[in-house]
């Protein structure tokens, strides 16, 4: 999987924080990867679904695609620096393998409107959901460097640091950080990148 190259620069960078546009330049490297637009949008609700992903091929080949990236504007304004770990999410996307339909595809709406009408009783869990699961983990696994993670979980289990201390320095929403001091974090990127 191509995430694992990504994974690997992340943890030969030396900065806890990486600007945004760091993490799309990586993705656009994979060979597949055509381009990648980022746009906010004013229709979406900031506390419902905040960004999605749409790939689309470019012309003339099929083997490239395009990805447009869309944020709910004014995300940031309900939680501090949310829109850029939606992007870098969204991002994640990009590192599935081309021929794996669990990347962007629509189906994750229809399992949204299932869980609306029937709760969690509605356990589809397509292809698309699990993407979506993925991502997310792939995501908070790139945030900083693994040293500075167990540095900064070290620090915050013994109390030298505060959680939203971390969230600042890693310019990450604290509700992100906190899974990312978890055992549980550990286990998901292990799987991830096996």
């Amino acid at each position: 999987m191509p995430y694992r190259r990504l994974y690997k620069n992340r943890q030969e960078a030396n900065s806890d924080y990486q600007p945004r546009q760091w993490y799309v330049n990586d993705a656009k490297e994979l060979s597949w990867v055509a381009d990648i637009a980022i746009k906010a949008s004013a229709a979406m609700p900031v506390n419902g679904l905040r960004g999605f992903i749409v790939r689309h091929h470019a012309e003339p080949s099929v083997l490239r695609h395009k990805y447009t990236i869309v944020v709910a504007e004014g995300v940031d304004e309900t939680v501090k620096y949310m829109e850029r770990f939606i992007v870098i999410k969204e991002l994640m996307h990009c590192y599935f393998e081309i021929d794996d339909r669990s990347s962007t595809d629509t189906e994750i709406i229809l399992d949204q409107h299932m869980r609306q009408f029937f709760g969690q009783s509605a356990r589809t869990q397509s292809v698309h959901v699990r993407a979506e699961y993925t991502a997310l983990w792939m995501a908070m696994g790139v945030l900083c460097p693994e040293r500075r993670r167990l540095e900064y979980r070290r620090k915050f289990e013994s109390g030298e640091i505060a959680l939203e201390a971390i969230a600042e320095s890693l310019r990450a929403p604290a509700h992100i950080v906190r899974r990312l001091l978890t055992d549980q974090f550990e286990d998901e990127i292990r799987e991830i990148l096996n």
